[in-house]
């Protein structure tokens, strides 16, 4: 990934975690509690995208939301899992790379 590629992934998630914190600030954790979002155009309409889909964030109206906090847990677990399994992914492609151009004994 490139130094850009990187830069726009800590971007969005810092949206996302930005959202997330917005609606717990509100407590909007049900539908009885959602809120309004004024969420920008670009990665923070992405992010909001991204949480809806994955189930984390509701909409429970014409432009309120509310966070599904086990969902969004949920979401969080699972992304640190692919990442874990990216990383030792990674790291035995390394190691392989490493044993193979090893010199002979």
């Amino acid at each position: 990934m490139s130094n850009a590629g990187g830069a726009i992934v800590a971007i969005r998630l810092r949206k996302e975690r930005q959202i997330v914190a917005a609606l717990i600030e509100r407590s909007a954790l049900s539908s009885s509690s959602a809120t309004a979002l004024g969420v920008s155009q670009g990665f923070g309409s992405g992010a909001l995208r991204s949480l809806l889909r994955k189930g984390a964030v509701i909409e429970a109206g014409a432009g309120s939301y509310y966070l599904d906090k086990p969902a969004y847990d949920t979401m969080r677990s699972q992304r640190r899992i692919r990442v874990g399994l990216i990383l030792l992914v990674v790291l035995a492609a390394a190691a392989a790379g490493v044993f193979m151009n090893a010199p002979p004994t």
